[in-house]
């Protein structure tokens, strides 16, 4: 991704889960193998308190003279945003959100009480109060093309129309498969989420609206699973070109920013 001393990714995991989760492990693994910093810090489940081990995890990379990547999860990605609008060195960080909860003081509200964590035996005691300290971490986006969006379409839980009405301009990749794997697939996720992490923050420009009804596209990428939509004209990929010649276009269309694309794959 960058030379070792450039980057320090941050993933921020979701409402009850952990270091130990697939995609933490996915991650760390191939960030290790790339020579890139990797943090993944054990959030508790009191917003508060998660927090404020994710700001000590991110002022410590920051002493160290590496620059802020985020990679956030489920109530991660939420997370993650509150840093992209509120830290004081917030201009010069990028976050890739992977399925990130919009309102998470709305839709937590029904898990108020003891639940058992993901990982472990452990049994979580999550309180009426943190749904006030959700609340009050919600922020409105300034520089939307500063974030990634990945969002599956067969998320139970969270939707991922909401999601894209949430950031609007963002880097959108839209899922129909799982997304565990997918910010480490070689073919796919890898050279995008690589491609935009690496790229230095763009300066303030006027988010991108345009609705998702008016984005056209090809039709399937019948080779490699992939259709891509873009903002404007429609990259044409798909029917007619070999999977090597796919992956080439889906690579210089889908992973260089170019007209702030959305991809399903």
């Amino acid at each position: 991704m960058s030379q070792p001393s450039d980057f320090c990714v941050i993933y921020l995991h979701g409402f009850r889960s952990s270091p130990q989760s697939s995609k933490a492990m996915l991650l760390a693994q191939w960030l290790d193998q790339e020579g890139v910093r990797f943090e993944c810090p054990a959030l508790e489940v009191a917003p508060l308190a998660a927090m404020d081990l994710a700001s000590q995890t991110v002022e410590h990379a920051l002493s160290e003279g590496f620059q802020i990547r985020l990679i956030g999860s489920s109530l991660g990605g939420f997370y993650a945003s509150w840093f992209m609008e509120r830290h004081p060195k917030r201009e010069a960080f990028k976050a890739a959100l992977i399925n990130p909860a919009c309102a998470p003081a709305r839709d937590l509200a029904d898990q108020v009480g003891p639940l058992k964590a993901w990982h472990s035996d452990e049994v979580l005691q999550f309180q009426a109060d943190y749904i006030d300290d959700l609340r009050s971490m919600e922020v409105p986006l300034s520089q939307p093309e500063r974030y990634m969006l990945v969002a599956a379409k067969g998320d139970e839980l969270l939707d991922w129309n909401e999601m894209v009405g949430r950031y609007p301009g963002a880097f959108t990749t839209l899922l129909k498969a799982p997304i565990t794997a997918f910010p480490t697939c070689p073919t796919t996720g890898r050279p995008c989420v690589t491609s935009f992490l690496r790229a230095s923050p763009p300066r303030p420009r006027p988010a991108l609206r345009t609705p998702l009804q008016s984005i056209v596209c090809d039709g399937p990428m019948r080779s490699s699973g992939l259709l891509s939509l873009r903002h404007g004209p429609c990259v044409r990929l798909g029917e007619g070109y070999s999977q090597q010649q796919n992956k080439a276009r889906y690579k210089k269309e889908a992973c260089e920013g170019n007209g702030q694309p959305m991809v399903i794959a």
